[in-house]
């Protein structure tokens, strides 16, 4: 049993879970919404989130090497500053998730996350 057992597996290695969990970031901070499932959009929010409370922070190079630190493009943490002064007065809640019908070939929960 998992109990109290925080994150999901999504039945991947650590590895590849991280690169995929990276390219989806990649993927909402680009184009601002996405179509994915409702547990992929969960666990996307916690780390979005985090990511643009960081780039929010002050232009310092240490600021700066944290981003690149989470294995971030350059493109993309461009993209982040612009997304973080759009969110510059707001304490966080920078994501939206609305659920959406069920994918038709097998059943799962679909959802849709977006930036606010």
């Amino acid at each position: 049993m998992r109990h109290r057992v925080s994150g999901r597996k999504f039945n991947r290695v650590r590895a590849t879970r991280e690169a995929f969990i990276k390219s989806l970031e990649r993927a909402l901070i680009e184009h601002r919404q996405i179509l994915t499932t409702e547990a992929r959009a969960k666990t996307l929010r916690q780390s979005v989130e985090k990511l643009i409370t960081m780039a929010k922070g002050d232009v310092s190079v240490m600021n700066k090497n944290r981003l690149l630190s989470r294995r971030h493009d350059a493109a993309t943490i461009k993209r982040l500053k612009l997304l973080a002064t759009d969110y510059a007065k707001r304490s966080g809640g920078y994501t939206k998730i609305i659920k959406t019908a069920p994918r038709r070939g097998d059943g799962t929960a679909m959802a849709v996350i977006k930036m606010i």
